[in-house]
C-alpha cells in the first residue's frame, strides 16, 4: 500500500520564503501563470489556464500526495502572497529517487526565492522521506534554472536527449542531482 506524503508541520520556511499546502484562495494567482511567457516556455503549465483549471489541478495533486506519488507546495512570501510552486515527484520504479520541480512568477524571480525553496525541499526530502537521490531536470537553454540548481548544491550530471515532449516537440533535459 502506498505511503501518503506528509505536509511538514510547521511548514518549511526560512528568512526568504515559506512552502505550504495549496489553498482554494490561491487559484487566482496560479491561474495567471497560464499567460506568463517564461512559465509557458519552460514548464508544462498550459497556456490560458483559468482558476477552475487550477482548482482541478490542485485536486489531482492532492490525490497524488495521498497515493505517495508527488507532493506540491505553494511558494509564498512573508505576507502569504503566492509567488510560485515547488514539488517533488517520486520515481515509480525506485521511491528513493525523486524529481524536484519549481517555478516562480515574475514578481518572485530574481530574489533568491527559487534557490531557497529548492534547498528547503531537498533538505526535507532527505530528512523526512529518506531519499537517496534528488534530481532537477531543466531545459538546456534555461540558464536561470541551471543556476538555481547549482546554487542549491546540485551537481550537473549530463543531458537526457529527447527526454520530454513539450508543445508537440521532444526536448532534451539537463540533469542535476543531489545525493544526501
Amino acid at each position: 500500500m502506498p505511503i501518503e506524503l506528509p505536509f511538514p508541520d510547521p511548514p518549511l520556511e526560512d528568512e526568504l520564503v515559506r512552502l505550504r499546502a495549496w489553498r482554494p484562495g490561491d487559484a487566482k494567482a496560479a491561474a495567471a501563470w497560464g499567460s506568463d511567457p517564461e512559465i509557458l516556455r519552460w514548464t508544462s503549465v498550459p497556456e490560458g489556464r483559468d482558476e477552475r483549471g487550477v482548482r482541478m489541478f490542485h485536486l489531482s495533486t492532492e490525490a497524488l500526495r495521498r497515493s505517495g506519488e508527488a507532493i506540491h507546495f505553494a511558494i509564498v512570501d512573508a505576507h502569504d502572497t503566492v509567488l510560485g510552486s515547488c514539488d517533488i515527484r517520486v520515481n515509480r520504479y525506485d521511491p528513493k529517487i525523486v524529481e524536484l520541480g519549481y517555478l516562480l512568477d515574475a514578481a518572485g524571480r530574481g530574489h533568491g526565492l527559487a534557490t531557497a525553496s529548492v534547498r528547503l525541499m531537498a533538505s526535507w526530502a532527505a530528512e523526512t522521506l529518506g531519499v537517496a537521490r534528488i534530481q532537477v531536470l531543466c531545459h538546456p537553454d534555461n540558464e536561470r534554472s541551471h543556476r538555481v540548481a547549482e546554487r542549491a548544491g546540485f551537481t550537473r550530471e549530463g543531458v537526457l536527449r529527447a527526454w520530454r515532449e513539450h508543445n508537440g516537440v521532444r526536448e532534451d533535459r539537463v540533469v542535476f542531482a543531489l545525493i544526501p
